[in-house]
């Protein structure tokens, strides 16, 4: 035992741990909480529910939605803006300039959608390169529900899912 440091006894209980010292070194008595064997559990099943893809389809999810949304609020969005700006003597251009934002936006969005990388085995899920000699092209499907290379299935969180 090194000298000025006290002894130390441990007392386990159910959620702490409690730990005192002798009163002539100055150290006073503190308590720490340890999880009892049913919080424990509960992280476990947390951390389990997560699998090892999850946050890579979590990614994909992300841009997925903001290319649907995209998609589906580009004429609403161009109507809202034609009514905005039409009645100004020269809103052509303005509308136009907002389209092809619009559209630019879409397919900077549409861009790691369509090239998202299978979790598993890091090749395009939705595009697959058909080598033969008589062929020699691009298969693509962007509804794919497996991957194209592995045969990994659409949302898989872990690898024993397959």
């Amino acid at each position: 035992m090194k000298p000025g440091f006290g002894e130390i006894s441990n007392a386990v209980h159910v959620g702490r741990l409690s730990c005192s010292a002798r009163p002539d070194n100055g150290m006073t008595s503190r308590t720490v909480r340890i999880p009892s064997n049913e919080e424990l559990s509960k992280v476990h099943m947390q951390v389990s529910t997560e699998g090892a893809y999850s946050q890579e389809w979590r990614r994909y999810r992300r841009w997925s939605r903001a290319f649907w949304l995209l998609f589906f609020f580009y004429l609403p969005a161009m109507d809202l803006a034609g009514h905005a700006i039409g009645p100004l003597r020269r809103g052509g251009p303005l509308i136009f300039g907002a389209a092809l934002l619009w559209m630019g936006s879409l397919i900077a969005v549409g861009y790691p959608k369509i090239n998202f990388r299978c979790p598993r085995c890091r090749e395009l899920f939705f595009r697959k390169f058909d080598d033969r000699p008589w062929r020699m092209s691009w298969q693509h499907n962007p509804f794919a529900r497996r991957c194209m290379h592995c045969g990994l299935p659409k949302w898989a969180s872990n690898p024993v899912d397959v």
